[in-house]
C-alpha cells in the first residue's frame, strides 16, 4: 500500500498515505488524553497471544511466506506477519516517532521488525515472548515488562489494526483440491474466525473490533460500527475527508457533553457537504436551495429535497438558538445526536451522488 494512496483514515499527529481505520486516529479524535494511548499493556499482549497464535487462525499466505511453502509453526507466522504490520506501523506514525527533533518521551516506541529470514524462535526473542508448559499440560503465554510489544497500547493496538486490515481473504480451496468456501481454506472465513476469537478477549480490557479489524475502546463502538462507522468511511472513500472530520468532531463534542458544539460542528459539515457538490448559497438553507434549483432532487428525488429543507430549517433553528455560536438554552444529547445523524446521512448520500453522477437522473 504506497503512500500515494488517499489520506483517509490517519489524522493528528500521525500522517501518511497508508489507509487503514487505527485505534490512535479514532482515539485521538475522539480526546482521549495521551496517558490514556501510550500506557503498557502487558496483561493485553499475553491475553492476545494464544488467540494470534491459534494455527487455525493464521492467514496461509502468511504461512506460505513465511515457510517457503513448506510446514511452519505459528509463531513463525505471526512473526512474519506481525514484521510486516510493524513496518507499515512505523510508516504511519513517522511524522511523530521518527522526526530527529521530537524529543524521545515523546516518540512512539515501535517494536522491532523481524526480517522474513528470521525464526519464530528468533522473533520471540527479539519480542521477550516467552511460554512456559505448566503442570496440566497447557501453555502459558508470559512476556517480560521491558518487551517492545507491550510498552505502547497505541502502537500495539494500531500494529493489531493493520494486521487484520491486511490479513489475506483470498478463498484457497480449489487450491488446495477442495470445494469452493471450505473453512480452512478460505482466507475470509479464517480471518472472521480470529476476529471473533478476539472480540472477548479485547471486551476484558475494555476494548472491541470491527470484523472489518478496527480496533477501538468498547465505550466508542455502540451503534458507530454499524451507522457512523461506515457513513464516515463513504465519506472518506470519495475523497470528502473534510466533512468526515466535521462529523468526527461533533462525535467527540458529544462524549464531551458539549452538544451545542456538536451541532455547530454537524452543520457545518453538511453545510461543506452541500458545498463539495456544487451549491453556492452563504448559508446553509441557501445551499439546499441551490441544491434544488439546479435540479439535485428531480423526479423521485422531489419530495425528498422538500423533508430535507425542513430538516435543515429545524437544524439553523437549534443551531441559532442553542449551538455554542450563540447564547442561549443549552441543547441537549438527543438534539445534537439527531444533528450529527442527519447531517451524516445526507452527506454521505451527496457524497455518494457525486462519485456516481448518472445516479442523479431518476426522473424518467
Amino acid at each position: 500500500m504506497g503512500e500515494s494512496q488517499s489520506n483517509a483514515f490517519l489524522r493528528g499527529p500521525c500522517l501518511s498515505g497508508l489507509n487503514f481505520r487505527l485505534f490512535s486516529a479514532q482515539s485521538r479524535a475522539m480526546g482521549v488524553p495521551e496517558d490514556d494511548l501510550r500506557t503498557h499493556c502487558g496483561s493485553l499482549v499475553e491475553d492476545l497471544l494464544p488467540v494470534l497464535l491459534d494455527p487455525t487462525s493464521m492467514s496461509l499466505d502468511h504461512e506460505a511466506a513465511a515457510g517457503g511453502g513448506g510446514r511452519v509453526s505459528p509463531v513463525e507466522v505471526l512473526a512474519h506477519a506481525w514484521g510486516e504490520a510493524i513496518r507499515l506501523v512505523a510508516l504511519a506514525h513517522r511524522d511523530c516517532g521518527l522526526d530527529p527533533d521530537i524529543s524521545w518521551r515523546d516518540k512512539c516506541q515501535m517494536p522491532y521488525a523481524a526480517e522474513d529470514e528470521l525464526l519464530g524462535g528468533e522473533w520471540m526473542r527479539e519480542m521477550r515472548v516467552y511460554v512456559d508448559d505448566t503442570s496440566s499440560g497447557d501453555r502459558r503465554w508470559r512476556i517480560e515488562p521491558s518487551s517492545p510489544l507491550a510498552d505502547n497500547r497505541e502502537v500495539f493496538l494500531d500494529t493489531l489494526c493493520i494486521y487484520l486490515q491486511t490479513y489475506p481473504t483470498r478463498d484457497l480451496s480449489l487450491w488446495h483440491r477442495a470445494p469452493e468456501g471450505t473453512p480452512d481454506f478460505d482466507g475470509a472465513v479464517r480471518r472472521q474466525r480470529l476476529v471473533d476469537s478476539l472480540r472477548p478477549v479485547l471486551e476484558k480490557h475494555d476494548l472491541h473490533v470491527t470484523d472489518a479489524g478496527e480496533v477501538m475502546f468498547r465505550e466508542f463502538s455502540g451503534t458507530r460500527a454499524v451507522v457512523e462507522g461506515p457513513t464516515l468511511d463513504a465519506l472518506d472513500g470519495v475523497g470528502w475527508t473534510d466533512v468526515a472530520d466535521k462529523l468526527r468532531e461533533a462525535e467527540g463534542e458529544i462524549r464531551a457533553d458539549r452538544f451545542g458544539d456538536a451541532i455547530t460542528d454537524s452543520a457545518v459539515a453538511l453545510e461543506v457537504a452541500l458545498r463539495r457538490a456544487g451549491h453556492e448559497g452563504n448559508t446553509l438553507g441557501e445551499r439546499l436551495k441551490s441544491a434544488r434549483r439546479s435540479g439535485g432532487f428531480a423526479g423521485a428525488d422531489t419530495k425528498l429535497g422538500s423533508g430535507l429543507e425542513e430538516l435543515v430549517a429545524w437544524m439553523t433553528a437549534v443551531r441559532n438558538t442553542k449551538s455554542d455560536a450563540h447564547d442561549a438554552a443549552s441543547s441537549d444529547q438527543a438534539e445534537a445526536v439527531l444533528a450529527l445523524r442527519l447531517s451524516a446521512t445526507v452527506a454521505a448520500w451527496l457524497g455518494g451522488r457525486a462519485s456516481t453522477p448518472d445516479s442523479q437522473d431518476l426522473s424518467a
